[in-house]
């Protein structure tokens, strides 16, 4: 499984949550496998759904059909609209504290 990796910080006093973030995914990786092609952050609220790290990374999934890997879901997204859209695209998405869960 190749995977794009997404992190998201609201403020600079968050940057300690970029490496909680990075450490569930290296988590994920180490338990269930699979290589990481590229990452991308952004330092911006959820809310605003026009990220350049997210879009970037979005590009990236679609250019090497890889899976949109994310430490936490409100890392993506606080709107439940984006994430049911992207759910639809056809970018996989994996949540690393979810590792169970499907599309549904």
């Amino acid at each position: 499984m190749k995977y794009i990796v997404y992190a998201r910080v609201s403020t600079d006093s968050q940057n300690n949550g970029l490496e909680s973030q990075q450490k569930t995914i290296d988590s994920y990786i180490s338990n269930y496998g699979g290589e990481i092609i590229d990452s991308f952050f952004d330092k911006e609220s959820g809310a605003k759904n026009d990220r350049k790290g997210l879009n970037q990374a979005l590009f990236m999934c679609k250019r090497h059909k890889a899976t949109l890997l994310v430490a936490k879901l409100d890392r993506v997204s606080r709107r439940v609209s984006f994430i049911a859209s992207l759910m639809e695209s056809n970018i996989p998405l994996k949540v690393a504290e979810l590792p169970n869960a499907d599309a549904f």
